[in-house]
Formats: C-alpha cells, structure tokens, sequence
C-alpha cells in the first residue's frame, strides 16, 4: 500500500470555529521591536515549534483509525512531514492578560485586528507567495473530538476515493493540541508557501528558526496594530516611557499602550513555583 496526497485545498472540517476581534500575540522585547521596524508579522516553521510532537500524535490517531503497520504509519509520517517545510504559523490567544503567557512567551503582547489580519493573508495569496491557507482557527484541544474530527475526514477522503489530502491533514495536525493546555485558547495563522524563496532564519541561543514575514497592510492610513501591553515588569514606567517614544519614531502613534493588571511579584511567584514542581 502506497499513499496518495491530494491536492485538494483545504475546507473548513466539522466545527473548527472562526476567531473574531482582536487577538493577542505575545512576543519579547525583540520580537516587538522586529515586528514593529520591519512592519511584518513573523510566521514560524511547524517544524521549529516545540510542540512538534503532537503532529506525531495526529499521524498515530491516523494511523490507528486506519488499521496501519508501523511500516505503513511510518512512511505516512515521512510522506506528511516533507510538506511541513513550507507549513508557517502565527500564534494568538484571546485573553490579554494572561498569566501563564507572560511566563512563558515574553514581556509584551501585540493586539492585532482580526478583520486586518484576514485581509492581509487574503492579499498574499492574490500576490501568489501563499499556496493555501486557514485563516486564523481555534486549536482543538479534546482528544474525543480530535478522534471526531479524524473519523469525518477519512469519510470525506473515502468519498474522494481513498486519497489522504495532505494539506487537510497538516491542517488538522496544526490545530491539535493536548488537552493539559487548553486554558490557551490559541487561535492559528496557517499558510503554506509555494517554494522556499522567501524563506527566512534567525538564530536564538539553542536553535535556527525558520520563519516568513507577512507584510502587514494599511487600511485607510492605519497599520492592523491596535494596542501593545506591557507585561509584568520591576521597570513598568520606564517601559511604556521607552515604548512610546519607540511608536512615535515609527509612525505608530496611533497604537494604545496598556499596562497588565498583574504585578511582577505575581509573575515571579508563578516562576518561582514552575521551578519547584
């Protein structure tokens, strides 16, 4: 048995539910400060993401409902992750003042217009760089309903004559995510690109990223920043002083500062209380 991975675009499977508003995109200071001088969201590789494995995991939900080998389930796997290469995510949640996300993404969150967000990629897709795309879904964290979600799309696949489609199934494997961090709410930017010309890498203190950059757009003389929000800090004054004169030496007077509502001594309590566990 030899696996055939369609083409076809992807289409909305059961009830992966469309985000509305503003999503929150939480960055460090040079996450921030790239985002803002290049005027472009940076999109990462599914593959430089630490929660890889749960791709592996929705290839064994696959593999199981289909009464695979692990020969078979293995050559599944190697056939769906050469599409990952050209697989670029951008993260958001929808609370804005999260605990658990200032201690683990950074000091800063962006709030973008959903409604600008959505024009944005629709646009790139016109100007070809993007193949397909879902535009900006909720993850699913429930391991009945990811199985659910599995079932419905091996019967479409079955109705298109037993071809997995390899986008649909990246896509599904992108928005799964194990139950224990469901108090996220991530909603997901997926795209794929056509070819690997535009993509780019930095380098952190462990790892090379791989990521795109999605050229932001005005609209009616407005970039689709709405807001930035100052994480816990010992400096809070400081920061937002600095912050705003930073948006005003880019244009981006427009966009409101916001202070979280958590303290700092909060954010260390939680640190501090990670470490011991």
């Amino acid at each position: 048995m030899s696996f055939l991975l369609g083409t076809n675009n992807e289409r909305d499977i059961r009830d992966l539910k469309v985000i509305q508003k503003v999503l929150y995109h939480y960055t460090n200071v040079d996450g921030l400060k790239g985002i803002l001088r290049s005027n472009r969201l940076w999109l990462t590789n599914i593959s430089c993401f630490k929660d890889t494995h749960e791709f592996i995991h929705t290839v064994r939900m696959l593999s199981k409902k289909l009464s695979l080998s692990p020969m078979l389930e293995q050559e599944l796997k190697s056939k769906l992750i050469q599409q990952n290469h050209l697989i670029f995510i951008g993260c958001f949640c929808k609370d804005a003042d999260w605990l658990s996300l200032w201690k683990d993404y950074g000091c800063y969150n962006i709030g973008f217009s959903e409604q600008d967000l959505r024009t944005m990629v629709a646009y790139q897709v016109y100007m070809q760089p993007i193949t397909s795309y879902s535009n900006l879904l909720s993850c699913e964290y429930d391991n009945q309903r990811q199985n659910g979600i599995i079932s419905d799309a091996i019967t479409q696949w079955k109705e298109r004559g037993n071809i997995i489609s390899g986008k649909e199934f990246c896509l599904l494997a992108t928005l799964f995510k194990r139950s224990k961090y469901y108090r996220e709410q991530e909603t997901r930017l997926i795209v794929q690109l056509r070819d690997f010309s535009m993509i780019k890498t930095r380098q952190t203190d462990t790892k090379s990223i791989k990521y795109w950059e999605l050229p932001f757009r005005s609209f009616d003389g407005i970039l689709p920043i709405r807001s930035i929000t100052v994480g816990p800090s010992q400096y809070s004054e400081e920061t937002i002083r600095d912050l705003r004169a930073f948006l005003l030496a880019h244009g981006l007077e427009h966009v409101i500062i916001k202070q979280t509502s958590i303290s700092y001594q909060e954010l260390a309590d939680a640190s501090r209380q990670r470490c011991q566990s």
